[in-house]
């Protein structure tokens, strides 16, 4: 069954609230606009922009009434936009999750709903915001015989510096407080403990630094989690690979079998679910399947499933939390280079492009298969031929470390209980043992601050994944 959900820019969110909340005892409204982002479970709202009202646009009297003035400018920016049409309303003596009224309901669905997605080919939508800063949403899809179905949102999520979520509690209701989880909670309470329970998370790899991720995702309590992999166990990955062992090598069994084997004896959730998706994130089935989630861990190590990643991040309001690790070892034995990196990318961050975390030039050879092309390996010069296996060195310790610091990242994301949010990029070098924080920002061009909130209508480039055998 679909689920339908709303994913606000944190900047934007401000600038509604303020407007909407500044008077605590009367009701205001205003229109917005969204665009969809549509995985395999999950339908998002994707909130990219607002319409200020003009004097006399919008009526004050108990309630609200939005002038034909107001909605005809409101109908005429959302075709330019190429978006749907939100009504925004307050409940401003209002507490947590709020229900539509009759009202609401056959201004929303029946008066203009049908009307609008006619217009624009998306379903209206409706929000309301309480006077405690709750948000709530639903959808209205209106069928070729005219009739309206009211689909009530699973979650509201504000995506910026912090990931802030508001959950429907007939829908996700807060789990019960567990003993397994006690000192877990303690740490940063009940509330957050909730948030946390009620996320779905996705791994995008589950190699050394992906198992040890899941495995720390399972502990603190996630109830939810997408992992993803196309790999089988190698001889070479046990001395990285989480829960392997050489039976699993000996019979090249697929690395998503570990993740089904250890991962729910380890889950503290009573109603742990495992999301098994095998497959590439550049391949379109996987990728939609990556749209269902709240927030992605990026455990891949090549260039284009990284760019795909990145784009995610900003078209579909979804935070991802990034990370590698970077060692070069001289011919004679030396470590010349030894650097561990994490990043959370999304709106109101540096994108993984301007932090340089990967190669746009490498992307095409990628796609073409050409970097683990036996012959183009070959033909490589002694020196170019070391280098790129170097890419792929790792150790034990070093994804250890590296899965630690993203797991940090990811609880300040979402719990804030450093006060900070956005840590920024974390770079360990292991030769002066310097932990050095690095709060860059985009470039003024860059094309991804330009996409945030596209959703479906700027994909990237997807494609048959040539390292799947």
């Amino acid at each position: 069954m679909l689920e339908f959900s709303i994913a606000i820019p944190e900047s934007l969110e401000n600038q509604l609230r303020t407007k909407l909340l500044a008077n605590k005892e009367n009701e205001d409204g205003v229109f917005a606009f969204w665009r969809p982002a549509k995985g395999k479970r999950r339908k998002t709202g994707l909130i990219v922009d607002w319409l200020a009202p003009h004097v006399n646009e919008v009526l004050h009297h108990g309630n609200i009434t939005l002038t034909t003035e107001y909605y005809t400018r409101a109908r005429e920016k959302a075709l330019q936009l190429k978006a749907g049409l939100v009504l925004v309303h307050t409940h401003p003596l209002g507490s947590g999750w709020q229900l539509p009224s009759s009202f609401d309901k056959k201004v929303e669905g029946v008066k203009i709903g049908p009307e609008i997605e006619d217009l624009t080919g998306q379903p209206m939508i409706g929000m309301i915001l309480s006077g405690d800063g709750t948000w709530s949403a639903r959808f209205y899809s209106t069928n070729l015989k005219g009739k309206t179905t009211l689909n009530e949102c699973v979650s509201v999520r504000i995506v910026g510096k912090y990931l802030k979520l508001h959950f429907n509690p007939s829908l996700k209701p807060q789990p019960d407080q567990l003993p397994q989880q006690v000192r877990t909670r303690n740490v940063w309470g009940d509330a957050r403990q909730a948030d946390i329970s009620r996320l779905r998370i996705g791994v995008i790899g589950y190699g050394s630094v992906g198992s040890l991720v899941c495995e720390q995702l399972v502990r603190v309590g996630v109830t939810e989690l997408i992992v993803m992999d196309f790999d089988r166990v190698e001889i070479h990955n046990l001395d990285r690979l989480l829960g392997s062992n050489l039976r699993d090598a000996k019979k090249h069994n697929k690395k998503l079998s570990i993740a089904k084997r250890n991962l729910p004896k380890a889950a503290t959730s009573d109603h742990f679910r495992l999301i098994l998706e095998e497959g590439s994130i550049v391949e379109p089935e996987s990728f939609y399947s990556a749209l269902d989630a709240d927030v992605l861990f990026s455990c891949v190590d090549r260039n284009w499933p990284r760019q795909v990643l990145n784009h995610i991040a900003y078209t579909c309001l979804i935070p991802v939390v990034d990370g590698g690790v970077s060692i070069f070892v001289r011919k004679n034995g030396e470590v010349q280079h030894a650097v561990v990196r994490a990043q959370t990318v999304g709106p109101e961050r540096a994108c993984l492009s301007c932090l340089g975390m990967y190669d746009a030039g490498k992307i095409q050879l990628e796609r073409d298969g050409i970097l683990i092309d036996p012959e183009y390996i070959r033909n490589l010069g002694t020196d170019e031929r070391y280098k790129l296996e170097q890419e792929s060195q790792n150790i034990m310790p070093f994804s250890v470390l590296l899965s630690g610091i993203e797991m940090g990242q990811f609880i300040e994301l979402v719990t804030g209980i450093a006060s900070t949010g956005d840590i920024g990029r974390q770079q360990y070098d292991y030769l002066t043992g310097e932990m050095s924080p690095d709060r860059e920002t985009c470039h003024p061009d860059c094309e991804y601050v330009r996409r945030i909130g596209d959703g479906s209508i700027n994909l990237p480039v997807l494609g048959k994944d040539p390292a799947i055998d």
